[in-house]
């Protein structure tokens, strides 16, 4: 059966990479940019990005070489976004893929391809226990600073983890082929990060080596399950300890009668140009969006806040975005617990406007 057409997507997450990245169109000095993080003597231009290491994946095939966009301003790059593209890519990623299995290493490749299809210098990063898949194209003048979207790809056992985290990884590989064919001043970097569901341990690796060489990196953007809404009243159940804290963000949940229907933005103060912008843009498509500024004193210690890549970032000084839908706090079939975690549950023009 043929799926219905999708409504046309915004992508916020390709609006604000572009103003990010920088380019003539956009302006090099857009103040969605946050100041860069930088650890003494790297540069970003080296070859892909925080540093070398295994080789490129072959030519691009269909799941990768879609014509590049032909936008010349961040407007029209969001109108590149493919509602079709982005569905098959979360249908071929919500398999069962828990690390070291046939579809784990499918999902691998999946990423891979895409990314050297359209361009991009492809490590697959191996560390002690995974394999991080992660695409770099460098930038013209500010080859040193980084831009950095990133999804983990690892799912566990018994479970299809469509909103977890195939609508996430869909999302980064997306904006890829959409920013893909352009001179972006700064270097672009697409990471599928791998065994987030075992503490963050791949993209704990690769930041680690990134802090160990220097590495200059502008932005970082997390994409965490970002396809699950319920506009039921009272269906978001928050954590505890966001009442005491976050009072303010508390009663935001509380005026909306906890529906289930914004995305959440969890940044530092480093990213809180990137975050207000991406609220912004988010709202003019009918959209709530939520930020919650972690002060410096929750970023490595606040349990609640840490649960995705996002943490391995921050632990090491880096700036960071975690863009979510809030998983288990509004979505029964998180890791399939009450129910299952798969296609028909997923709300893709939510995802899209994402």
């Amino acid at each position: 059966m043929t799926s219905p057409a999708l409504p046309s997507a915004r992508s916020c997450l390709v609006l604000l990479a572009a103003l990010t990245l920088g380019s003539l169109a956009c302006g090099d000095d857009d103040d969605s940019s946050p100041a860069a993080t930088t650890a003494a003597g790297g540069s970003a231009g080296q070859a892909g990005g925080a540093g070398q290491g295994g080789g490129s994946a072959g030519s691009g095939g269909a799941a990768g070489s879609s014509a590049l966009c032909a936008g010349s301003t961040p407007e029209q790059l969001m109108g590149c976004v493919s509602s079709d593209r982005y569905r098959q890519d979360v249908e071929a990623i919500a398999v069962e893929r828990t690390p070291d299995t046939g579809p784990w290493l499918t999902v691998q490749d999946r990423c891979a391809t895409v990314l050297a299809g359209l361009g991009f210098t492809v490590e697959r990063h191996a560390y002690a226990t995974g394999v991080n898949v992660v695409g770099t194209l460098p930038g013209t003048d500010r080859a040193d600073e980084l831009v950095l979207l990133g999804a983990h790809y690892d799912h566990i056992d018994g479970c299809h983890g469509a909103d977890d985290n195939a609508t996430g990884v869909a999302a980064v590989l997306e904006a890829a082929r959409v920013l893909a064919g352009h001179g972006w001043s700064r270097s672009l970097a697409v990471a599928c990060w791998d065994e987030e569901e075992l503490g963050c341990l791949g993209s704990k690796a690769w930041a680690t080596r990134a802090r160990s060489q220097g590495q200059t990196l502008q932005a970082v953007y997390n994409f965490d399950m970002i396809g699950y809404t319920d506009a039921e009243p009272y269906v978001q159940v928050p954590p505890s300890e966001l009442q005491p804290l976050f009072p303010g963000e508390y009663t935001q949940l509380e005026n909306n009668e906890f529906r289930g229907d914004f995305v959440l933005l969890m940044h530092d103060t480093a990213s809180l140009g990137p975050a207000a912008s991406f609220e912004k843009y988010f709202e003019k498509s009918g959209r709530i969006a939520s930020r919650l500024l972690v002060p410096g004193e929750y970023l490595k210690t606040l349990d609640e806040v840490r649960r995705s890549d996002h943490r391995s970032f921050w632990d090491r000084d880096f700036p960071a975005i975690m863009i979510t839908d809030t998983g288990d706090s509004r979505n029964p079939g998180y890791h399939c617990k009450k129910d299952p975690d798969d296609l028909a549950s997923l709300d893709y023009p939510f995802a899209l406007d994402v």
